[in-house]
């Protein structure tokens, strides 16, 4: 291993790009193919493993996901220097946030950063597809008095003013 006179450190190459720069083939043990492999030992919570990204401030942190040097994905916690306790799955091919989870409510979002339900789905297409011989079906239910359904609107994306259509079964 190499230290740089900037104090980065590099572990397989002369020239660290960051505070830890590890290049080289990995394990190859058909299992793990890692360059770094961290293992907690003893008995719990002692032999916990994990890694902590600890951000100062509201700044975000961030998993990349480079392929020959290019980024594709990263896994991003906060927008930025904005404090906003959301977890972003972010594709520099698409060039947008994919997925978000909504720390503060719990919601899941795909195709949206602020989903307002508790899976919120922003797109002209939701496919539930099925194979085999048997059947594929979606299942709305509700165990107390309310109403289960699923509503259809064309005009303008709401589910007010009678300009949208219901089927289901009232409860009440």
């Amino acid at each position: 291993f190499r230290v740089a006179g900037d104090g980065n450190v590099g572990i397989g190459t002369t020239s660290p790009l960051a505070l830890l720069n590890i290049e080289g083939p990995n394990n190859q043990d058909g299992n793990d193919y890692a360059q770094l492999y961290i293992k907690g030992t003893g008995t719990y919570p002692d032999d916990i493993a994990g890694i902590v990204l600890d951000s100062a401030g509201s700044n975000q942190s961030h998993i990349r996901f480079h392929n020959n040097g290019t980024p594709k994905f990263q896994i991003r916690y906060n927008s930025g220097n904005v404090s906003d306790d959301k977890l972003f799955f972010y594709s520099f091919t698409q060039s947008s946030d994919m997925v978000t989870m909504d720390g503060a409510t719990g919601n899941v979002g795909i195709g949206t950063t602020s989903p307002g339900n508790p899976l919120h789905i922003v797109g002209n297409t939701a496919k539930l597809e099925g194979s085999g011989s048997g059947y594929t079906a979606w299942f709305i239910t509700n165990s107390g008095t309310g109403n289960a359904g699923t509503y259809y609107d064309a005009i303008n994306g709401d589910t007010a003013g009678g300009d949208y259509g219901f089927i289901g079964q009232n409860n009440s």
